[in-house]
């Protein structure tokens, strides 16, 4: 029933530590290809804080992006680094013009946050324009 699952999703993405939801017919057997999976999404703003060199295919390229955030005494904190979700086109934009990426603020999703406040398993959505870094503020679940 929608309303009961819709009950279901708000309490485990609000109160639980389970990441998703898994449903299915109930006439198909529980190893089902089609399986319905809904996982929890955060999605956070972040400050460029730095720039980490890849290896592999992309030595001499972005590998990830160093991100934090502000804390309540207005400085800036180490949270996490990001290296998800970016394009090679883009990896090598941000690579080749470093200070204009610089204390950019980044939107992240991720599948949840650590008590550090750092996103699980971290990809870059988009960078943003409208919002000042200093907006960027440290929260911990």
């Amino acid at each position: 029933h929608p309303t009961k699952a819709g009950a279901l999703w708000q309490h485990i993405t609000a109160h639980s530590s389970h990441e998703g939801l898994i449903s299915r017919s109930w006439s198909a057997p529980f190893a089902h290809p089609n399986l319905c999976k809904i996982k929890r999404e955060v999605e956070d703003d972040f400050v460029v804080m730095g720039f980490n060199e890849g290896t592999g295919r992309l030595a001499g390229n972005l590998g990830s992006l160093d991100l934090g955030q502000f804390d309540g005494n207005g400085i800036l904190q180490p949270v996490m680094t990001c290296g998800g979700g970016i394009s090679d086109e883009l990896r090598s934009k941000i690579w080749a013009d470093k200070s204009k990426y610089w204390m950019a603020v980044a939107l992240i999703k991720g599948n949840d946050r650590f008590s550090s406040g750092a996103l699980r398993s971290p990809q870059l959505v988009r960078f943003r324009d409208d919002k000042p870094a200093s907006a960027c503020l440290l929260k911990k679940p």
